[in-house]
């Protein structure tokens, strides 16, 4: 789903996803890390993601994140369509985690499986959930999520 249009002068998802993770990262200079994953995860230090094409090993990605930083005061913010490979592995590891996992979901409107995974992985990571909105606002979504965070 992320290569679907978005209307965002016919620029697919993820492509609108890059430009707003690149624009909040230069907003906010070291205060968001941007990781990308499928079959395994990197940290995307310019802040530009990458999308494999590939498996969503989402509870890789989440398993690599809480070794590096859960022991710090951090908010995760996973941003899916929400069709990770393994749904009850990915929620079973954000239970485990010591920070808040928040969510926002960012694939087709009809989709509600996707949108209700990812309110199950804000719930069993103690976050909040975000879905109401177009990829195009992506940043200031996560903005608001950092405010509510105090970060």
């Amino acid at each position: 789903s992320m290569y679907t249009d978005d209307s965002v002068g016919g620029k697919s998802r993820f492509q609108v996803l890059k430009e707003e993770l690149i624009k909040l990262q230069r907003e906010h200079p070291g205060v968001v890390a941007v990781y990308s994953f499928s079959d395994y995860c990197e940290i995307r230090e310019n802040g530009n993601p990458e999308l494999y094409g590939s498996m969503t090993n989402l509870t890789g990605a989440l398993d690599y994140v809480r070794q590096k930083w859960d022991d710090s005061f951090v908010t995760f913010v996973v941003i899916s369509d929400g069709e990770p490979d393994d749904k009850r592995s990915a929620l079973d590891c954000a239970a485990r985690f010591k920070c808040k996992i928040d969510t926002i979901f960012v694939g087709p409107e009809n989709d509600r499986d996707g949108r209700n995974f990812l309110e199950q992985l804000s719930k069993a990571g103690h976050g909040q959930h975000q879905d109401d909105f177009r990829v195009a606002q992506l940043a200031a979504k996560i903005e608001t999520l950092l405010l509510a965070s105090g970060g």
